[in-house]
């Protein structure tokens, strides 16, 4: 099979260099090139447009100028040639080039005024020619963005002592932008040493996100934890870069690769981070039934919290070298409105351990601390690693409350199957401390 004389030819991947090409793939690829070959110049017919000129973004009801270039590929000059514009599909004008000589291209320019929000498609067309049978060249098209809003470079850097002890907590990170359409935006950017040192809060770069009700001028304020810095004892100027504006799709509608620079600031100023100390830790079993069984096993730390706010603290509890790991009971956050070191306690189910049927000394680890603190009616949430590890005094895991727990595991959508040799098996599972060693029955009840 040969093509005919203008047609097309696509290649969703390169033969020679994809391993699931047959070697038809790459006969049709060779074929392809000498089809090419023997149809250079004997196109009679053939309008192109290219070279499409647009904003890649503009404000609503802003009139904006698109231009493109018409080209005659053919060999025969062409006249009366119409090109039309199209805006997300609408078609908005239409031009006339009265004539073109073979070879011969020609300017072609549009203007419109976007009255709407959103990512619009923009397109220049040449109607095809009468005989002409390679349209694929015919139109340019290319997105152009009306965002709702834009960021305005009146940016700010200031540093925030939250319970006045002389220390800053935090750099209040004001990022400025202009509201033309009410809504959500979120706005994420990178904090830098003046040499590059990121300062991201765990593993993502810092972003905020707000609903804005009113239109002009408005701001995102993020509030990045000091102590996060003065670890790393780098003083400022610090950078605010890549700034990146965001709509409610979260789709790009402005950026800054780069934002500002803060003012000089020097990091033995800033406060301590949260920590916690075992320096003074203990730990203990505590029977509630008084069965001399543990119903809990009780570890006390120390909690030292430099400015107030709310927070509790977790952790698991492991044995060395073996598939043993538990984590504390949630427990609310506590309330702690002064600065200073308060006692913690992380509490472990007993039974928990005896499940596991392991001795200790138990290893507490991977303890983490929540925070949250209030700078004015913002809440600002914090999360701690402290490096801190305990091990515990020994303990037999039978000190530990025993139960008994069978159950029998429910069929998906409470329906029962039967198998191939008319029998119906349901699973049942011993989420006890104890082995089950005696039988039992299991009765099944079939209602009409």
């Amino acid at each position: 099979y040969k093509l005919s004389r203008g047609a097309s030819i696509y290649f969703t991947h390169m033969p020679e260099y994809t391993r699931s090409s047959q070697q038809f793939d790459k006969q049709f690829f060779y074929n392809s090139i000498l089809w090419t070959k023997e149809n250079i110049g004997e196109i009679t017919k053939d309008i192109s447009v290219y070279n499409l000129q647009a904003p890649d973004k503009i404000m609503i009801n802003t009139p904006i100028s698109v231009s493109a270039k018409v080209k005659n590929n053919g060999a025969n000059m062409e006249q009366n040639i119409q090109v039309n514009f199209y805006f997300n599909g609408t078609l908005i004008e239409t031009k006339t080039i009265n004539s073109l000589n073979s070879k011969q291209e020609a300017d072609v320019s549009f203007s419109y005024t976007p009255d709407k929000f959103g990512v619009f498609d923009i397109t220049i067309e040449a109607v095809p020619l009468i005989g002409e049978s390679y349209v694929i060249n015919n139109k340019a098209k290319t997105d152009v963005l009306v965002p709702g809003a834009i960021l305005n470079d009146k940016n700010s850097a200031t540093l925030v002592d939250v319970n006045g002890d002389g220390f800053y907590d935090f750099i209040a990170v004001n990022i400025g932008l202009n509201v033309v359409q009410t809504g959500h935006y979120e706005v994420g950017f990178d904090l830098t040493s003046y040499l590059g040192v990121f300062f991201n809060e765990g593993e993502s770069a810092p972003s905020v996100s707000q609903n804005f009700e009113k239109t002009g001028e408005a701001n995102f304020t993020y509030y990045f934890y000091l102590p996060s810095i003065k670890k790393l004892e780098l003083n400022g100027p610090y950078k605010i870069q890549n700034i990146v504006l965001a709509n409610n799709e979260r789709r790009s509608i402005d950026s800054r690769l780069q934002g500002f620079v803060t003012d000089v600031f020097n990091y033995n100023s800033f406060s301590e981070p949260v920590t916690v100390s075992n320096t003074s830790a203990i730990d203990y079993g505590i029977d509630t039934n008084g069965n001399s069984l543990y119903d809990y096993l009780v570890v006390n730390m120390s909690l030292n919290i430099p400015i107030p706010g709310k927070c509790f603290v977790n952790g698991k509890l492991k044995a060395e070298d073996l598939n043993m790991q538990i984590y504390n009971d949630y427990l609310e956050a506590k309330d702690y409105s002064v600065a200073g070191i308060y006692p913690v306690s992380l509490v472990f189910r007993g039974m928990e351990i005896r499940k596991h049927k392991i001795n200790g000394n138990y290893i507490l680890e991977g303890i983490g601390v929540s925070c949250e603190f209030s700078i004015g009616q913002e809440k600002i949430s914090q999360y701690f690693r402290p490096d801190v590890v305990y091990s515990t005094n020994f303990y037999s895991y039978i000190q530990f409350e025993n139960y008994t727990n069978v159950r029998i595991e429910y069929p998906r959508e409470n329906k029962l199957s039967v198998n191939t040799d008319n029998e119906i098996r349901i699973p049942i599972h011993n989420d006890g401390t104890e082995d089950v060693n005696e039988s039992f029955n299991v009765s099944l009840y079939i209602l009409n």
